[in-house]
């Protein structure tokens, strides 16, 4: 299985995300430092974009993502894709990576877990999410954010 990334991340990114009218990608190793500097592209990339007031969300659902991405990194080189998309009202934030043995999905986790939380966080800040997987073994996990939410409304889902 290679562990590069193939450049057609946004193929398997939902249609109507396709036709861009913004888009921004990034590709790095996959290692613990690789989040930090992730979630420092997406805030500079959206106040660019004049979309500063969905950083605190994109930037949480980014690190969930991220995060996963590199948790279930299984090649000491694997590398990750990030994209950002702006279409519309919409903010397409994706994930790629080429280890399409662990497949994300929803858990409730017990009290004492550590682990299993990112995908409900995701899904709580998201209108959509999901997972793709391409031919060649690239998966993307993907959500979708409304270019209106705001700080206020990250703090209120968090507490």
């Amino acid at each position: 299985m290679p562990t590069s990334i193939p450049d057609r991340t946004i193929e398997s990114a939902p249609a109507a995300c396709r036709s861009t009218s913004r888009h921004a990608s990034w590709r790095h190793p996959a290692i613990d430092i690789s989040a930090g500097a992730a979630r420092r592209e997406i805030r500079s990339t959206l106040s660019a974009w004049d979309l500063a007031e969905i950083a605190d969300a994109a930037e949480l659902c980014v690190s969930e993502l991220v995060t996963n991405a590199i948790t279930h990194a299984r090649h000491p080189d694997a590398t990750f894709q990030l994209d950002l998309v702006r279409h519309g009202d919409h903010l397409l934030v994706a994930v790629s990576d080429v280890d399409g043995s662990a497949v994300p999905h929803l858990r409730i986790p017990e009290d004492g877990d550590e682990h299993g939380r990112g995908l409900l966080i995701v899904r709580a800040l998201s209108t959509a999410w999901g997972v793709a997987y391409s031919n060649d073994g690239l998966k993307t996990v993907w959500c979708r954010l409304e270019t209106h939410v705001t700080s206020e409304s990250v703090r209120q889902l968090a507490s």
